[in-house]
Formats: structure tokens, sequence, C-alpha cells
């Protein structure tokens, strides 16, 4: 069930349906939350985020990563995509902080072309703001 949510959702996504999309994956949340499978949640709470991010909803968006990371907190690209709501909603201390921690993520998992990316995009955003 919860692996289904995710495929249609997908699938709506690449036809440019992203309401419908969300609204699946926000189904099989609801399962998933239902059966504990942090997992699922996790990666359907991701899935949300990204497709609420591109649709401009970033309040949501925040709320769905912040969901996944509350069950796998050690994903420096999840935290990227939290620094890009942030940054879109003008929330200049949260973006500093989620780069900051996907750096430090980045760097624990030695993905030196990540960690380079976040050093700068950082110390850009931090200069910038």
């Amino acid at each position: 069930m919860v692996r289904s949510s995710l495929e249609e959702a997908l699938i709506l996504a690449r036809t440019s349906q992203p309401n419908e999309a969300i609204a699946r994956l926000e189904h099989g949340l609801k399962t998933a939350r239902e059966l504990q499978d942090a997992e699922a949640i996790s990666s359907l709470a991701r899935h949300a985020g990204l497709l609420s991010f591109s649709i401009g909803d970033e309040q949501q968006a925040i709320a769905y990563y912040e969901e996944a990371l509350a069950l796998g907190p050690r994903d420096a690209y999840l935290y990227l995509a939290l620094s890009e709501a942030y940054v879109a909603l003008k929330q200049a201390e949260s973006v500093r902080a989620s780069l900051a921690r996907a750096l430090e993520l980045a760097i624990e998992a030695n993905d030196t072309e990540l960690a380079t990316m976040l050093k700068a995009k950082l110390e850009l955003y931090t200069r910038n703001s």
C-alpha cells in the first residue's frame, strides 16, 4: 500500500500533476504513520516535501522535510532541500543552520564534492544575508 502510493505519486508528478501526487503521498503517509513504518514515512515525506516546494508551498515543504528528518536525521541532501525552503521564506538563521548541518553530514560521509558545494553555498549565503 505504501509503496504503491509512492509509485503512483511519482507517475502523477511526471505527468505534471503535483497536487494529485502530493495527495497520493499524503494518503500513503497516513497509512505509514498508522503502521509506524519509519522508513516509509521518511521516504514519502521527503517526496511530498520536494513536490510541495516545486509548487511554491514552502511552509508545507518544511513540515514534510522536518518529519522525514525526525526519522532519518543523517541526510545531507534533505538538509540542503530544507535550506532552500528557508531561503524562499527569507529565514536566514534557519538557512544557515540547515546548510551547516548538511555540511557536517557531507564531511562525515566523506562526500567531498557535496561538502565543497555546501561550504561555498554557506559562505555565499552568510556573506549576502
